[in-house]
């Protein structure tokens, strides 16, 4: 099986810090190339619209564990979505997601997500739990000098990364 990466990050900020993470991957894609298709788009002001529904103006700074999930469910929504619409339009058999490396995210949730879209879609969603990699990927990316990110990449998650400390 071949794969094809996809860059799609419509929920990292602020700007440097997704300009930091494509560059991050064109570096690497040198030294490791496969194929990527590159949507280098950045809605700032719609991701934040999308994720501020819902919740109650004055819990935003620091949200409630069901406000956090919202929010997830909503960047998990959006990437997962143009993810399998992209697979669809290449002909691909299905669509998966890197987020499923990260012991920092929410698993259960990009599942239902992932199949949700899938059922929605008619494309099958590939869920592989590749935590087990988590280190092998931290040894790699230190062996290559590539930034590693300190938080998921949207803004909430950036300012709970200070305040929770």
């Amino acid at each position: 099986m071949d794969a094809v990466g996809l860059w799609f990050n419509p929920n990292i900020h602020p700007w440097k810090e997704f300009d930091l993470r494509l560059q991050t991957l064109q570096r690497y894609m040198a030294l490791e190339p496969i194929e990527v298709i590159y949507i280098e788009e950045y809605p700032l002001i719609e991701m934040i619209s999308l994720m501020l529904q819902d919740c109650e103006k004055e819990h935003i700074a620091m949200m409630s564990p069901e406000q956090r999930e919202k929010r997830c469910r909503v960047c998990y929504t959006e990437r997962l979505n143009r993810t399998a619409d992209t697979a669809i339009e290449k002909g691909f058999d299905s669509f998966s997601t890197t987020l499923l490396l990260s012991k920092y995210q929410r698993h259960e949730l990009i599942r239902e997500v992932g199949e949700n879209v899938s059922d929605k879609k008619g494309i099958e969603f590939m869920y592989d739990d590749m935590r087990k990699y988590w280190s092998h990927s931290l040894d790699r990316s230190r062996e290559l000098r590539l930034y590693r990110q300190k938080y998921c990449g949207c803004i909430f998650s950036e300012q709970e990364r200070y305040l929770d400390h």
